[in-house]
């Protein structure tokens, strides 16, 4: 009865043995140290190197995305607008050529701004359904009003209670200014498929019952929004692994950079009107 008892003990025990035997051998027979079992101890219990609104944690820096807030957001806003407001005087006085370089100008404006300097701010404040706030990280705010918000604060002559408040498919019809990006029914991959395709920049994207913005970059697509789920914070995410995206049948984009229009009426301070309901 004891030997019976005892072969469960000594097959596992011999498992462990041969795991253990393993991760110390196999470092010196292949000289890779990173096989060693106190790497593998490390990586089994090793915390995350990024902060919790990095959903499905992947490596920033590779990507070249800031998610650290760094200087001061009233001086980095400022600067923003200056710019913008500097371009839309040198638009009114160009010729055509000088007019296509200056929309040009404000399209690095505008991307390179927004994806790592302006939102990182915003990361880690908290959502809420009815959360408005028009503070990064003080106080709580809604998907709508994530997207209002960090575009008013650059200059865009827009409504931020408005634009919030509305639908979120006819948000993005008053952001498109023309026909939307209609991808409603089609699978999540083709979604990111279909950004892969294109160029490098932001867009808005109206869900069932969400919106965010929606990023191209460097060969990846991320959604950053104001999260109803977990983390329930403003965050930004795969959009290949986004929950939001997999389970809506409307997927409606409104381009915003390398968008002329859009573009146009950000420098020159020309409205964005939301229809009355």
């Amino acid at each position: 009865m004891s030997g019976i008892q005892l072969k469960p003990f000594l097959r596992w025990s011999a498992i462990a043995c041969f795991i253990a035997i393993c991760l110390i051998v196999l470092p010196y027979a292949t000289h890779n140290p990173g096989l060693s079992l106190v790497s593998f101890i490390k990586a089994k219990t090793a915390k995350r190197s990024l902060p919790y609104y990095v959903v499905n944690e992947f490596d920033t820096a590779a990507e070249a995305i800031n998610v650290m807030a760094r200087g001061d957001y009233d001086t980095i806003i400022n600067r923003i607008v200056n710019k913008k407001n500097q371009l839309g005087e040198q638009y009114d006085s160009a010729n055509k050529a000088e007019k296509s370089d200056i929309i040009k100008q404000a399209n690095l404006l505008f991307t390179q701004s927004l994806l790592n300097q302006v939102i990182p701010h915003w990361y880690g404040t908290k959502w809420d359904y009815n959360g408005y706030t028009d503070v990064p990280r003080n106080g709580q705010i809604a998907c709508g009003y994530f997207v209002s918000t960090p575009l008013r604060h650059m200059g865009f002559n827009l409504n931020r209670y408005k634009l919030a408040q509305t639908y979120s498919l006819q948000a993005v019809e008053v952001l498109q200014g023309t026909d939307v990006i209609d991808l409603s029914g089609q699978s999540q991959d083709s979604l990111v498929n279909y950004l892969l395709a294109g160029t490098d920049g932001f867009y808005v994207i109206g869900l069932d019952h969400h919106i965010g913005f929606m990023c191209k970059h460097k060969d990846k697509v991320y959604m950053i929004h104001s999260n109803n789920t977990w983390p329930s914070t403003v965050c930004i995410e795969r959009a290949e692994k986004s929950i939001q995206i997999r389970f809506s049948q409307a997927l409606v984009l409104a381009k915003l950079s390398n968008n002329e229009q859009f573009l146009k009426k950000w420098i020159l301070n020309e409205a964005f009107v939301i229809p009355e309901s």
